[in-house]
Parts: C-alpha cells; structure tokens; sequence
C-alpha cells in the first residue's frame, strides 16, 4: 500500500473502536500431524530426522534445513530435555495480574535441533539454572486430544 498523502495536523485522523472478528486455523503439515499423533497416542515427543544428513528437528519439520532434502524418518525424543531460556508472565492474555508468576521455558534436547516453548512448573523462579535438566509432564491418555496442550509443562527431571 502506497501512502499518497501526508497528514499534517491530528484533527484529521479518526478511532475506530471496535472488535475485528479474527478466525485462525493451525495446521501444523504433515510434520506437526505426526508429532500431534504420536503426543495422543503414545505420548511420546517425536522430531523429524533427515535420513541424508542424519539431522532431526523439533518441531518436526518436512525439509531439512541443512541439505534440504525431505526430512522422511522419525524418532522418538528422549525424555529428558535442558532449559535453554525461560521468562516471566505476571498477566493472563487478558492482561489480568496473576498472583504468581508463570514460568515458560525453551527446552531443548540432546542431538535434535529446535526445542519446545512450554510452561514450567514445580521449580520456583529463583531456583531456574540454564541447561536445568526438564521432563514433561503429558496428561492420562484417555484425556490426550492430540495438541501441545497434551503436554501440562515441564518440570524438573528429579520431580517429574
């Protein structure tokens, strides 16, 4: 979009104050069907592999970044991943204060490339370490939907 005219004063400009009506659908490819499907069924984490270059990924991807050949094998993540950076939430998404903070984590995992982003619990903030080792928490199968919401947090490997 080209702007054509420039405004010089402020009295020319309106608010609208409305809601927009937004619809978003996720897919996560073929990649993040696998994944989502081993989470509910197994729960299990699975990261893609390139069978060329041996690199996996997670989140799964379908092209090896390295060689970009198809990434066409699977395996499954160890258990246990490392916190590689973590933050602080004081509101909810709707800009409530919380009562105490709420952790989230990037966790990543030996010999895969990527990681997850997810809650962490059962550590106060004080105690977080980088390269703390994580392990998730997945719910009972009978209650898995095949979502990350499958996945409650990551708590630390000793009191998960």
């Amino acid at each position: 979009m080209v702007i054509k005219s420039k405004k010089s004063t402020i009295d020319r400009f309106r608010v609208w104050r409305d809601a927009l009506p937004l619809e978003h659908r996720y897919t996560g490819g073929i990649g993040g069907q696998r994944f989502f499907e081993s989470l509910k069924k197994r729960g299990v984490l699975l990261a893609s592999r390139c069978s060329k270059c041996g690199v996996s990924y997670l989140p799964p991807r379908g092209y090896c970044e390295k060689c970009f050949e198809a990434t066409d094998d699977w395996v499954d993540v160890k258990e246990v991943g490392s916190l590689y950076s973590h933050t602080l939430s004081f509101e909810t998404r709707e800009g409530r204060s919380l009562k105490s903070p709420v952790v989230f984590g990037l966790v990543k995992f030996e010999g895969i490339e990527g990681g997850l982003i997810h809650r962490i619990e059962g550590v106060h903030p004080t105690e977080l370490a980088f390269g703390m080792k994580l392990k998730p928490k997945i719910k009972p199968s009978n209650r898995r939907s095949g979502s990350i919401t499958d996945i409650l947090f990551f708590s630390p490997a000793e009191t998960a």
